[in-house]
């Protein structure tokens, strides 16, 4: 319920640009499908929106274009297939980044 009167109080002005951050966190499987629909429906309408999600599945379903960031740095872009496994090169190059960071880590505290 919250989450659906966040966004209703955030289209009240019919803004064009609309940023949602983490918009189904909380939700049940049917709230949530039902908030992708809404998403959906806006895109359709013309209004752009900027999506903070965890859930790669869900930025596949909903993003036209996807950029992975890790400590504030984009460690993968990509567009969407709108498939469960479209994400996966785009989880792949994370991981590996993410693997990399790791192994400088552990060289830094090897050295001190």
């Amino acid at each position: 319920m919250r989450r659906r009167l966040d966004l209703a109080m955030t289209l009240v002005g019919r803004p064009r640009i609309i940023f949602l951050d983490e918009p189904t966190t909380g939700l049940d499987p049917r709230s949530r499908h039902t908030m992708w629909q809404i998403i959906r429906n806006l895109v359709a309408g013309g209004d752009t929106i900027f999506l903070t999600t965890q859930h790669l599945e869900e930025a596949d379903q909903l993003a036209d274009s996807i950029a992975v960031l890790d400590l504030g740095k984009f460690v993968a872009q990509g567009t969407s297939t709108g498939t469960p496994e479209g994400c996966a090169d785009l989880a792949q190059t994370w991981a590996s980044s993410f693997r990399s960071r790791i192994r400088d880590i552990e060289r830094r505290l090897v050295l001190h």
